[in-house]
C-alpha cells in the first residue's frame, strides 16, 4: 500500500467517524423531538390552543394568539433549539443539526402537506426570521432532493432524479404521486383545467431545465419561481 493510498484510508476514516458522530446526535434528536409537549406545563397549554380556532399563518389574528400563549411557547422554546426563537441571535445562533430538524418539523407541520404548501411555508419563515437567500436555497435543496418523495407520496423505491426529470418535463407533479394535495385543489377551489383549454406554448425540456437549474445557481433564489415547476 502506497503512503498516498494510506493517508486516504486514514481520511476516509476520519471522516466516517465525524459522519457517524452527527448520525447519532441526529437520531437522538428524532427520538426525543418535541417531548416537552407532552409533559406539563406544555401538555395543557397546546390543548388549551388547539381548542381555539386555527387562524391563516401570518394574520393578525395568529400572531394575537400567539401573544396570549407566549409563556407556554417560551418553555417550548427553552427546550428545543430546532426553533430560532431558542436563541437569542435567532437564526444565526442555529447549528446545522438544529437546521435540520428544524426543517422537517416545518415540512411535517400536518399531513397530507404538499410541496407548494411547504415552499409556501419556507418562504413566510424565511421573511418573518430575516433568513439569508442563500440558506433558504440550502433549505429548499435539501427539501428538493432528499425529501421530495414524502410529498409526491412516490413509492419509497422511485428514483428522485427520475422523479425531478418529470417534473421539469411536464410542469407539474406526477398525477399518481399528488395525494391529499388533488384533494386540497378542490378545497381551495383551484380546479384543474378543462382539456379543451388552450395551453401555453412549451418551451424545449433542456431550455426549460437550464432555466431550472439556474435558479439554484445564484446567491439569491426567488423560492416563488419555482411554483411554475411544480415544486
Amino acid at each position: 500500500m502506497s503512503p498516498t493510498e494510506e493517508e486516504t484510508r486514514r481520511h476516509i476514516h476520519r471522516v466516517q467517524h465525524l459522519m457517524y458522530k452527527l448520525t447519532h446526535i441526529l437520531q437522538d434528536r428524532c427520538e426525543k423531538h418535541d417531548q416537552s409537549k407532552l409533559e406539563e406545563p406544555e401538555k395543557s397549554g397546546f390543548e388549551a390552543m388547539d381548542n381555539e380556532p386555527f387562524y391563516p399563518y401570518g394574520s393578525p389574528e395568529y400572531f394575537e394568539k400567539l401573544e396570549r400563549y407566549r409563556p407556554i411557547l417560551d418553555h417550548h422554546y427553552k427546550h428545543n433549539s430546532h426553533h430560532p426563537e431558542h436563541y437569542a441571535g435567532f437564526i444565526g445562533e442555529m447549528d446545522l443539526i438544529d437546521m435540520l430538524e428544524m426543517l422537517c418539523d416545518w415540512a411535517a407541520r400536518r399531513d397530507g402537506l404538499s410541496v407548494d404548501e411547504t415552499i409556501t411555508l419556507l418562504e413566510q419563515q424565511s421573511a418573518r426570521f430575516q433568513m439569508p437567500p442563500i440558506l433558504s436555497s440550502i433549505l429548499l435543496n435539501t427539501l428538493k432532493r432528499h425529501l421530495a418523495n414524502e410529498f409526491y407520496d412516490a413509492p419509497k423505491t422511485a428514483d428522485p432524479q427520475t422523479i425531478q426529470a418529470e417534473t421539469i418535463a411536464t410542469g407539474t407533479l406526477r398525477p399518481e404521486g399528488r395525494g391529499a394535495l388533488a384533494k386540497t385543489e378542490h378545497k381551495t377551489g383551484v380546479q384543474p383545467k378543462a382539456e379543451s383549454e388552450s395551453k401555453p406554448e412549451e418551451k424545449p425540456v433542456q431550455e426549460e431545465k437550464d432555466e431550472f437549474d439556474g435558479l439554484f445557481s445564484k446567491n439569491s433564489i426567488d423560492l416563488s419561481a419555482l411554483k411554475e415547476f411544480g415544486l
